[in-house]
């Protein structure tokens, strides 16, 4: 993995190591920036409110059909679109719980350097340092070694491309992920919809 790739480099230890997926599995950032694109075009003419459910392509174009492709790409590297409480999906309350199990997390993420800056403020919120981070041009996570943990990403295709041990896809799979889950058949990938179903998952593999 190249140095410019690289935002901090993780602390490891001997516990047991889940890297986790920021964008849709620590966040809900897609609900966030439709809700943003929202309020930022609510006057302008022929608007309709932007919902999760009308996202069908990765760009994000048939969702926020008002925003330019550059707009959209610019919300990924302002604050506000991390600033949502409501959108946050894993509190202190889960880090410490799955630290008393054992885990050591760290997360996985790809952005802009700003982008990347940001997860990190919000992270060391929920006392969580470990951040690897990767340029906003990478294709997949699999220059990063997790052959000794858990990956639990939204991506199918970063799951796939994975050497993880087990690889958990969280929520439901987008239109343009599709190809990368018929792929996704031995018995190290494991669905769950929500963090409740992760501590399931997590305590049958113990």
């Amino acid at each position: 993995m190249s140095e410019e790739n690289k935002i901090n480099k993780p602390v490891i230890d001997t516990r047991k190591m889940l890297y986790v997926d920021y964008d849709g599995v620590i966040y809900d950032t897609i609900t966030a920036l439709a809700e943003l694109y929202n309020e930022d075009f609510k006057y302008y003419e022929d608007f309709q409110p932007a919902s999760v459910s009308n996202l069908h392509k990765y760009d994000m174009s048939d969702m926020c059909p008002l925003a330019t492709h550059e707009q959209i790409i610019h919300y990924f590297s302002t604050a506000h679109l991390y600033n949502n409480y409501h959108a946050r999906l894993l509190n202190s309350n889960i880090v410490n719980a799955l630290t008393k199990m054992g885990y050591t997390l760290t997360c996985v993420t790809i952005g802009t350097i700003a982008n990347l800056r940001i997860k990190q403020q919000w992270l060391n919120q929920l006392s969580l340092q470990n951040l690897v981070g990767f340029n906003e041009n990478t294709e997949d996570k699999s220059e990063f070694d997790m052959s000794d943990g858990i990956l639990i990403d939204d991506s199918w295709k970063n799951l796939v491309t994975s050497n993880a041990k087990y690889k958990i896809h969280f929520g439901t799979t987008k239109d343009w992920d599709k190809e990368f889950e018929a792929m996704a058949i031995t018995d190290d990938y494991i669905q769950c919809d929500d963090w409740a179903e992760i501590f399931n998952t997590l305590g049958e593999l113990e």
